[in-house]
């Protein structure tokens, strides 16, 4: 296939998967890696709501209109950010443990380094902390984080 696009029906969590598979298969294809259109689906939604899709999918919306969209859609590159955890020999276990359990990585090298993909921001401060908390509430309690809108 010369050219296509690939609609990702969820959040920031599905695009990130869906990037990370074609990151993976793209290695190995004869082809360049296809564009995506976020349809957001998700709890957050970020990433559709910077690339202009929207912050959350409405039922009223017609499935045809938006494939028409997401065809006649200009292409916009996406900042992606690599980096490399090499944990300090003294903690080596616990960090390669702490990586895992936040990251799903468990794609550790020879040297116990571990490689990270980011997609959408960065954060070291407070708002990682918030982020983390958020995301291990998320992760424990799938059932209360099931709608963008909060009761």
């Amino acid at each position: 296939m010369a050219s296509y696009k690939i609609l990702v029906c969820g959040g920031d969590g599905t695009v990130g998967w869906v990037l990370s598979c074609l990151d993976i298969v793209g290695q190995d294809a004869a082809c360049n890696s296809p564009a995506i259109a976020p349809l957001p689906l998700g709890t957050g939604n970020d990433l559709a709501r910077v690339l202009r899709w929207g912050s959350g999918y409405s039922s009223a919306e017609d499935p045809l209109a938006i494939l028409k969209d997401v065809v006649a859609a200009e292409e916009v590159q996406l900042d992606r950010w690599t980096f490399v955890v090499r944990p300090d020999e003294e903690f080596k276990d616990e960090t390669k443990l702490a990586l895992e359990l936040q990251t799903n990585a468990s794609n550790t090298n020879e040297d116990n380094s571990i490689m990270i993909i980011m997609n959408n921001y960065f954060g070291i401060g407070i708002d990682a902390d918030l982020s983390l908390d958020f995301h291990n509430a998320r992760s424990e309690n799938p059932s209360k984080f099931n709608s963008r809108l909060v009761s």
